[in-house]
C-alpha cells in the first residue's frame, strides 16, 4: 500500500471533538478548509477530515472553530455506505499540528538561558559596560 503525506494550511471548521474508545484509547476528529486555487483565478475549498489517536488527539482537541492551522499527515480515502450509496472523503491522519494553540516543546536555547541572567552576572553586557566606560 502507497502512503501519501500531506501537509494542508487552512482553518478548522467547528470545533474539533475528543473521544475515548471502549479500549481506552484517545481520539479526535476535525475538519479543515484548504483554500486553493482553481480555475480563472477561482479559490476552490478543500476540505480535509482530521483524525488524531494518543497525543495527537489532545494536540487536535486544543484548537478551537476558525484556528487557522497547519497539519501533516497521512492521506487516505474513507469510504462508507449511507442509504446503499458509497461515500467517501478524503481524511488526513494527524501526525503534526501548529496552530495558535499548539505547545512548543523545544530545548532550551543558550541565547534564553542567557537572557535569563541578572544583567550584572550577563557576559554580554559586561562587555558593553566595559566599551561605553572607555569611550571617554
Amino acid at each position: 500500500m502507497t502512503t501519501a503525506m500531506l501537509t494542508a494550511a487552512g482553518r478548522l471548521e467547528g470545533t474539533p471533538e475528543h473521544r475515548r474508545s471502549s479500549t481506552g484509547t484517545d481520539w479526535a476528529t476535525g475538519c479543515i478548509a484548504v483554500p486553493l486555487p482553481g480555475d480563472d483565478s477561482d479559490t476552490v475549498v478543500q476540505r480535509f477530515q482530521l483524525v488524531g489517536f494518543g497525543k495527537k488527539a489532545a494536540e487536535l482537541a486544543r484548537h478551537r472553530d476558525g484556528d487557522h492551522v497547519s497539519v501533516t499527515g497521512e492521506l487516505r480515502v474513507r469510504r462508507w455506505l449511507q442509504h446503499g450509496d458509497e461515500r467517501r472523503e478524503l481524511q488526513l491522519v494527524v501526525r503534526q499540528i501548529i496552530g495558535p494553540r499548539s505547545v512548543s516543546r523545544g530545548r532550551r536555547s543558550e541565547t534564553n538561558e542567557t537572557r535569563k541572567r541578572p544583567l550584572k552576572d550577563n557576559p554580554a553586557v559586561a562587555g558593553m559596560v566595559a566599551l561605553a566606560g572607555n569611550s571617554n
